[in-house]
C-alpha cells in the first residue's frame, strides 16, 4: 500500500469526543474501575460509565492529554471520551492523538479548556485497517520497552536509598560484605553519630580537607567573562546526572578569576552547595571555580573523595538544621566546617570499597537512563514515521488478503 492512497480524513470524521459525567470524590467506592480526569486516574468506583477499552482526552486543566484505559472505566466531566464513528484500530488512533499534540489547541485565556471543534478539524492520513493495527502494535513493542525501563530505573533507585544507608552506616568488613549490628553487635561502638563500626571515627569536615568557598565576579566588566575557566552555579549542580562535574554554563577569563580572589579548585575537589538548595555535591573533573553558593573541599591524602562526595550527600538533612536566612537557608563557613561524618581511618582500603560499590550502583542506573532517552527518541521518530506514511509496515500474506477482503 503506497501512502499516497492512504485517506486524509478529518478527527471528526473518524471520532466524536463526548462528555464525561461528573463523579465527585465522595460519591466514589474507591475499588473497581477506574475513574479518569484530564491528569489520568483519580480514583476508582464500583460502577463505569464506559464499556473499555477507550480513550480518554483531557479538556479542563490538562488539556489535550491523552489516556488509555485498558479497562472500563468512568470519565469525569473535565474530560472527554473518545467516541468512534466508523471501523478503526483504537490503539492506533491513541497513537495518533498522542502524535498530534492536542495541547497546543488549548482555546481559553483564563483556565486551560478543550474545544473539541477545534480537534475536529484536525487531519491525520488514515491507513488501512490491518496497516492501523499493524503500526499500533510496533509503537507498542517499544513503549513496552520503555515502561520497563522506567520501572526497573525506579527500582534502582528505591534500592538505592537502602543501600547508600547501609553501606555508609555499617561499612564493608575485609571479605567485602556488609557488617550486620544485629547478628555482630560485638563489631560496634557508640558515637557521637550513633553505632559505627569499631574501626571507624568521628572527623569534622575541616579534619577531612580544606575548605573554600567561591564568589562571582562583576557582571558589568566584559573582560571577565567568555575565557576558558569553567565556572558553576548550583543550577549546574541540578543538573547532573553523575558524581563528576566539569562545568556549567558560564566561563571566566583569568582576569576575571583574579579580580575576585575566586578560587580554582584542583582536579579532584568536592563542590557542595549551601546555599538555597543545601547538600548537592559532586567531584570536580577539571579545574573550574564556583559562585558564592558553594563551599568546597580540597580532601586531604588518604580520603577518597568519591567517599567524602557520597558522606556529604548524606549530610544534607543536617545542613538544612544548622543553616539560617531569611529569603534563603544557607549554612555559614563554620558550621559547614564543624558538621561531622563517620568514616574509616584516611588511607583505608575500606574507603575505596564503598564507593566502589556505590559508584557501580549509580553506573547501572546511569546507563539505563542514557537507554531510556535512546528508546524515546527510537518512539518519536517511529511515531512520525509511520503515522505519516513515510515508513510502510509490512503485511502478511493472510493480512493482506483480509485487508483486500474488507475492502471488496
Amino acid at each position: 500500500m503506497n501512502p499516497k492512497q492512504w485517506e486524509t480524513k478529518k478527527i471528526g470524521d473518524l471520532v466524536s469526543l463526548e462528555y464525561g459525567a461528573g463523579l465527585i470524590e465522595n460519591d466514589r467506592s474507591g475499588v473497581g474501575y477506574p475513574v479518569y480526569g484530564s491528569n489520568g486516574i483519580v480514583g476508582y468506583h464500583g460502577k463505569y460509565m464506559i464499556n473499555g477499552p477507550g480513550i480518554i482526552v483531557g479538556r479542563k486543566g490538562s488539556v489535550g492529554a491523552v489516556h488509555w484505559s485498558s479497562n472500563s472505566f468512568w470519565p469525569i466531566d473535565t474530560a472527554y471520551y473518545v467516541n468512534t464513528q466508523k471501523d478503526i484500530d483504537l490503539r492506533w488512533f491513541y497513537w495518533s492523538l498522542q502524535f498530534l499534540g492536542l495541547n497546543r489547541l488549548d482555546s481559553s485565556t483564563g483556565v486551560p479548556g478543550l474545544n473539541r471543534n477545534d480537534v475536529y478539524r484536525l487531519k491525520l492520513e488514515e491507513p488501512t485497517h490491518a496497516e492501523q493495527y499493524r503500526i499500533a502494535e510496533i509503537i507498542d513493542t517499544i513503549d513496552d520497552t520503555i515502561q520497563r525501563t522506567e520501572q526497573l530505573i525506579a527500582k534502582l533507585k528505591s534500592v538505592k536509598q537502602g543501600l547508600l544507608h547501609d553501606l555508609l552506616t555499617r561499612g564493608l568488613d575485609e571479605n567485602g560484605q556488609l557488617r550486620d549490628p544485629i547478628a555482630h553487635p560485638e563489631q560496634f561502638k557508640d558515637s557521637p553519630l550513633g553505632i559505627i563500626p569499631n574501626e571507624w571515627d568521628v572527623y569534622p569536615i575541616n579534619e577531612i580537607g580544606k575548605i573554600v568557598g567561591g564568589t562571582t565576579p562583576s557582571r558589568v566588566v566584559p573582560s571577565y567573562w567568555g575565557g576558558i575557566i569553567p565556572w558553576i552555579t548550583p543550577t549546574d549542580m541540578s543538573k547532573l546526572r553523575t558524581d563528576y562535574i566539569s562545568g556549567g554554563q558560564d566561563w571566566l577569563t583569568q582576569k576575571g578569576l583574579d579580580s575576585c580572589s575566586a578560587y580554582l579548585l584542583p582536579i579532584g575537589s568536592i563542590v557542595v552547595t549551601t546555599r538555597a538548595t543545601l547538600g548537592l555535591a559532586a567531584i570536580t573533573q577539571r579545574e573550574l571555580a564556583t559562585n558564592q553558593g558553594f563551599k568546597n573541599i580540597i580532601t586531604n591524602d588518604g580520603w577518597d573523595n568519591r567517599f567524602v562526595c557520597y558522606k556529604i550527600r548524606a549530610l544534607s538533612n543536617e545542613m538544612v538544621r544548622r543553616a539560617s536566612g531569611t529569603t534563603f537557608l544557607e549554612i555559614s563557613g563554620t558550621q559547614f566546617a564543624l558538621l561531622e561524618i563517620a568514616a574509616p581511618a584516611p588511607g583505608s582500603n575500606e574507603q575505596d570499597m564503598i564507593a566502589s560499590a556505590i559508584a557501580a550502583h549509580n553506573q547501572r542506573i546511569a546507563t539505563e537512563e542514557i537507554y531510556l532517552e535512546k528508546l524515546k527518541a527510537i518512539k518519536k521518530g517511529l511515531m512520525h514515521d509511520l503515522l505519516t506514511g513515510k515508513v510502510m509496515v509490512n503485511l502478511n500474506k493472510e493480512e493482506q488478503e483480509n485487508e483486500d477482503l474488507h475492502h471488496s
